[in-house]
């Protein structure tokens, strides 16, 4: 009995105070997502045109995505733009930000890395502004002076899952080949 009693000393504290795993973390003024995928079963070529593929079925123009794409050292970074995160003040205010998409490719692994460091407010009518991510909140207690604190609170959620969906859907693509059946069938 007295052992258990002790025990259950430990584990109270424990239980109490642990913290949940976060699904990014801040790096310098960027919050970020990453993956690293150790298990793809190709070399490190065939794992570039994996993710060539992927920013190329993922963006409207990757042309204008792609900010790096260098073979050798099997690093591409793509710039996107996440809209429509949050809105306040009846719809007629939003928020969108940019994030960084990067591999990092060797062979038979990859690491990807999601990044964004801003966010903006706009309206179809206002011209727009951004704001460092990390200085409000829900980071801070600091807070936009036109958003509620839980519409910048939605943004940033949603912010975040953008991103962790954007590093998974390109894991997979680098998985499972980032094409389309049709593309491997003889013909």
């Amino acid at each position: 009995m007295k052992t258990f009693a002790v025990l259950l000393l430990f584990l109270i504290p424990y239980t109490c105070f642990s913290q949940e795993e976060t699904p990014y973390r801040i790096d310098g003024n960027n919050i970020v997502v990453s993956k690293v995928i150790d298990d793809i079963d190709a070399n490190s070529d065939e794992i570039y045109i994996r993710a060539k593929s992927y920013f190329a079925r993922a963006y409207v123009n990757s042309n204008a995505v792609l900010q790096t794409d260098n073979r050798e050292t099997g690093t591409i970074i793509g710039k996107g733009l996440y809209m429509d995160l949050a809105s306040y003040n009846l719809g007629v205010w939003r928020f969108k930000a940019y994030h960084f998409l990067r591999v990092d490719i060797k062979d038979g692994k990859a690491r990807i890395i999601c990044s964004a460091s801003t966010i903006m407010p706009y309206t179809k009518s206002t011209d727009e502004y951004e704001y460092s991510i990390i200085d409000h909140y829900p980071i801070t207690d600091k807070r936009n002076k036109w958003a509620t604190k839980g519409s910048q609170k939605k943004a940033f959620e949603n912010l975040i899952n953008n991103m962790q969906h954007s590093v998974d859907a390109l894991g997979e693509s680098l998985k499972k080949g980032g094409t389309l059946n049709i593309e491997q069938e003889e013909w």
